[in-house]
């Protein structure tokens, strides 16, 4: 007996209203169920005050990573969990120069395939299925290959993101002349300094020796028809610059990068701040979401237990409102086995399905053992919480202000009020302090 409850102790508590039987403990193995959740409401619906605020407050065992879109909230967060002995580090995609670390993607590519995967983010990433794809196919095989070459160690001046992204600034048809000097010759043109004048055509001159697979993708881009080149360097810098504005960039730069091997330690926490208002840093957080989950399943696969060491629980603020993560309706599944979960916050089931599409928006939410609905004026929305709690759609379209429908699998829906955040004393507490 004993034992058990020190495992108990080990594992948080997750607070989803008021009532009793709208919380539970975070341990899988006690409640036969996963501790992924799904928030539902408007906008200005409490998810925030509601739900992602009790549950910072009170964590004392997981590791969280938490994506605000308030940085006063994300601030006060901050000095909560750091006064309960946790490690807090920050990634500011509004002002990189505020936050005390960066993020470089290709630090998590140690293979081709994840060097594809990543490729296939920075293409991909704003819908499920493009019409004619053929553009979109080639800009990515052209995209992987300085990826590729800088993380192979191959580039002279790094192996970071920025290294591979800097090069692919200067991307454009190579001139007939360079294209047919050998090596010998390449290095007879240095004095003239064709490095600086083309670098990425100067980095890649050996890549047929390199990587002969690369070397067919970058010649069949160099001896395409003009006009064929100029499209698809168009579609290149296209995807380039949504995903690496000057805020990634500066990102990229920063001198400390934040590793996911880090939540193995106990009492971690990792905070991302993005603008509410601002699109821009959609395409970096998609990346970040792909290679976190992907990263923390291969750090749970490495343990002599096969799951991480300390529970990790991702809060994702506004996540359908960004681009979509590749293949996420079948890495949530597999979750709970690696002591990962995550709470997304949106605000209707319709911007699942936007971004995902039906299929796959259904699976996420079948990925997900409990649903709470705070209101709001979607139809389709309400036409489904209706029928998982078997009243009336008036009853859902007309739910009070303050109230919820808590669903989790395994009981019965329960109406109650949200959790009351102002009236807990570990939030009183630190708004006093703060003053």
């Amino acid at each position: 007996m004993e034992n058990e409850k020190k495992t108990t102790k080990q594992y948080d508590t997750l607070y989803c209203g008021k009532d009793a039987s709208c919380s539970f403990s975070m341990d899988c193995a006690e409640t036969q169920c996963n501790d992924n959740v799904l928030i539902i409401a408007g906008t200005g619906g409490g998810k925030t005050m509601s739900y992602t605020i009790p549950n910072l407050i009170h964590m004392e065992h997981t590791n969280p990573i938490v994506i605000f879109t308030k940085k006063t909230t994300m601030q006060q967060m901050k000095r909560i969990l750091e006064a309960h002995g946790y490690h807090v580090s920050t990634i500011d995609c509004v002002h990189p120069e505020q936050g005390d670390c960066g993020y470089d993607m290709l630090t998590y590519c140690k293979t081709d395939t994840d060097v594809t995967d990543l490729g296939q983010a920075i293409v991909f990433s704003e819908k499920a299925s493009l019409p004619d794809p053929f553009w979109d196919n080639s800009a990515q095989q052209l995209i992987e290959v300085p990826f590729r070459f800088v993380k192979d160690g191959h580039y002279k001046k790094g192996k970071r993101a920025i290294d591979a992204v800097e090069l692919l600034d200067s991307i454009h048809k190579e001139d007939d002349l360079y294209n047919e000097l050998d090596e010998e010759e390449w290095d007879g043109y240095d004095d003239k300094d064709l490095r600086v004048e083309n670098p990425l055509h100067y980095a890649l001159r050996n890549l047929q020796k390199i990587n002969p697979k690369d070397f067919g993708v970058w010649q069949a881009f160099n001896r395409g028809a003009d006009q064929t080149s100029a499209s698809l360097t168009s579609t290149v810098n296209s995807h380039m610059a949504k995903t690496f504005n000057a805020d990634v960039r500066a990102l990229l730069r920063k001198e400390q990068q934040f590793a996911f091997e880090t939540l193995l330690k106990p009492k971690q926490a990792l905070f991302v701040y993005m603008s509410p208002v601002n699109p821009a840093m959609n395409h970096f957080i998609t990346i970040f979401y792909h290679q976190l989950f992907k990263t923390l399943f291969e750090l749970g696969e490495q343990q002599p237990s096969g799951v991480l060491p300390h529970p990790v629980h991702v809060i994702c603020d506004d996540f359908a409102t960004g681009c979509r993560i590749p293949d996420f309706d079948k890495t949530i599944s597999i979750f709970r086995e690696k002591g990962i979960s995550v709470s997304m916050l949106i605000q209707s089931e319709s911007q699942l399905i936007d971004l995902y599409g039906a299929s796959s928006a259904q699976t996420i939410i079948n990925n997900c053992d409990t649903i709470l609905y705070l209101g709001g004026m979607d139809m389709r929305t309400c036409e489904n919480v209706a029928k998982r709690a078997n009243v009336p759609l008036d009853e859902v379209l007309s739910l009070p202000v303050g109230r919820e429908i808590f669903f989790r699998r395994g009981q019965k829906p329960v109406f109650t009020k949200r959790y009351e955040t102002l009236k807990d004393p570990v939030y009183q507490a630190e708004v006093a302090s703060a003053r």
